[in-house]
């Protein structure tokens, strides 16, 4: 209901264009701008315009601003909210890594400990040791069972060592425990990355070598990670039997992969054909998303 000339726009040469527009046409019309209040504040608009005609057959057209700041609000809180959940699980599974770690897996070296030194304290004969040398050993691979919970919530050499000991540390062990040749090159530069780009790149060479592991049949794999401008390249390539990219995949592995990156404002992509491998491309920008 206020006057038309109680505002202006920021953006004066898209407004006449859109003026033009709509004199030029008979369609109505809608233009997406910022706009300045009375008040001198600034607000998110949307300005919707159609062509009338008075009395007189003179030409007019009406204008109507509608501020749309809230909605724009909601719009760029419903974008961020991916982002916001994947930074809230990170936390989450960071804190219950340091638990698992400070707490339970403490506890069990604690029981083993006390076990042992009651053994020590019993004859050689007694009915129960049999027992408590069980309960022993149960102790140890309850605690390397919730050591290996807590590396795979939260990498400790993440936070201690940084993402190239990390990552290094991670293609040794899958190497180890699944007999896959991996090598990596890393060539980030000496300027330290945000923590959150950081564990991002952590979880998507991850969830790469993981599905690996599941899926490719793969005898070597090779990781490729490198600065390029304001971007980090990602390059996940295997010599497995590979497969046909084209088709919807249910390697929850590739998903996952896709899905941070989208979330992440990078890009993702394969390169893959039957017994040629494969090779998946992530790009994370540094600023915005990332």
């Amino acid at each position: 209901g206020k006057p038309i000339y109680g505002y202006a726009c920021t953006d004066r040469d898209n407004l006449y264009r859109f003026i033009q527009k709509i004199f030029s046409s008979d369609k109505n019309q809608a233009l997406e701008a910022e706009m300045v209040g009375g008040d001198h504040k600034r607000f998110s608009a949307r300005l919707e315009g159609a062509l009338v005609r008075n009395s007189r057959e003179a030409r007019q057209c009406r204008l109507i601003i509608i501020d749309n700041s809230e909605l724009k609000e909601a719009e760029n809180m419903l974008k961020q909210f991916p982002q916001k959940l994947m930074e809230f699980q990170e936390a989450e599974r960071k804190r219950i890594a340091a638990a698992l770690h400070d707490s339970l897996a403490q506890n069990m070296v604690v029981i083993h400990t006390g076990i042992r030194l009651s053994v020590k304290n019993l004859p050689p004969e007694h009915s129960a040791l049999a027992q408590l040398h069980q309960a022993s050993e149960l102790a140890l691979r309850t605690k390397s069972e919730i050591m290996e919970i807590s590396y795979g919530l939260r990498p400790p050499q993440l936070d201690q060592m940084g993402l190239k000991k990390a990552l290094e540390s991670l293609a040794k062990h899958i190497a180890e425990m699944c007999g896959i040749n991996i090598d990596i090159g890393i060539r980030l530069g000496p300027k330290k990355l945000p923590p959150n780009v950081e564990i991002n790149i952590y979880r998507i060479v991850q969830e790469g070598l993981t599905n690996i592991v599941k899926h490719s049949g793969a005898k070597n794999s090779f990781i490729d990670l490198s600065a390029e401008g304001e971007a980090i390249s990602i390059s996940i390539t295997d010599d497995g039997h590979g497969f046909n990219p084209k088709k919807p995949t249910t390697q929850f592995g590739l998903i996952g992969i896709r899905e941070r990156a989208q979330i992440l404002g990078g890009s993702f992509a394969i390169d893959s054909g039957k017994n040629e491998g494969t090779t998946i491309t992530v790009i994370l920008p540094l600023g915005g998303g990332a």
